[in-house]
């Protein structure tokens, strides 16, 4: 059960990595309300109780979260919680909202063929299942995406990415994940194109995109945001991220993992899947 004291956590800890500034570069400030369906994934010390940003995902069911499989394979979903509701903390005076807004996370699922290195790329894509449900009734904070059709074609076609540009401590004031939400246009190009910049083989799970922003890039902290056409996801951001604004960027194709997805929307039991 959720405290009032894990808001007043969010509040004050500065939900960044001491190596990386977690953050889409030079996109555009975005109200996280215009884009409601974007989660943050968070990760519990249980040691401290303090709060680390870790990912981003997107609501695509009242019940199911879509994000990249390298977000969650090495942590416990008992120390993962999901922050919706347009991202804000709810008002100090109702701490009743609490549970509507911040979500346990009862099930962790992934491809079994996942595996976990910079140098392989395929299966990077995630199902975490809640606690409760998304009140999508509620437009003004709760808003899923649609999934995309099997034979969609999306080069050549402008989608947007959305992120948190989680900050460093500015002169010992902390910032709270939320103050620096971003979101950036970017053009799907080629595989073909792609490929030029990749020392692997991309495959059909694969989809590249290019900023039409000058130096417009995703960076660390940014893996599992939603990439967007039409109100479809059609692309899940990859690990790594290089920070590299002269290279396109890595996406999961989730239109090539719809049997995934269905096999989980399912409930039934799938030996090609890991459950956490």
């Amino acid at each position: 059960m959720f405290t009032f004291k894990l808001v007043l956590l969010l509040v004050i800890v500065p939900l960044i990595s001491a190596h990386h500034k977690e953050r889409i570069i030079d996109g555009q400030n975005s109200d996280p309300s215009s884009y409601t369906y974007h989660v943050a994934i968070l990760k519990v010390n249980g040691t401290n109780g303090e709060i680390q940003h870790i990912c981003g995902g997107a609501i695509i069911d009242r019940r199911f979260v879509l994000t990249a499989a390298h977000c969650v394979y090495d942590i416990e979903r008992e120390d993962v919680i999901i922050r919706a509701g347009g991202n804000q903390a709810p008002p100090a005076d109702k701490p009743h909202l609490e549970k509507r807004y911040f979500k346990r996370v009862t099930k962790i699922m992934y491809p079994k063929d996942y595996v976990k290195d910079p140098r392989y790329h395929e299966y990077d894509i995630a199902l975490l299942k809640i606690e409760g449900t998304f009140d999508l009734g509620d437009r003004e904070h709760f808003r899923k995406l649609q999934l995309p059709n099997e034979d969609n074609d999306y080069e050549e076609k402008w989608a947007t990415v959305s992120g948190y540009g989680v900050h460093e401590p500015d002169q010992g004031t902390l910032k709270a994940e939320g103050n620096g939400f971003k979101s950036l246009k970017t053009k799907v190009i080629s595989i073909d194109e792609c490929q030029t910049t990749r020392t692997y083989i991309l495959t059909a799970g694969s989809l590249c995109t290019l900023s039409i922003q000058m130096k417009g890039h995703t960076c660390y902290g940014d893996g599992g945001n939603p990439l967007v056409y039409d109100n479809q996801i059609i692309g899940i951001l990859n690990n790594p991220s290089t920070c590299d604004d002269t290279r396109p960027e890595l996406y999961t194709k989730v239109s090539e993992y719809l049997s995934f997805i269905k096999k989980v929307f399912s409930g039934k039991y799938s030996s090609d899947i890991l459950y956490k």
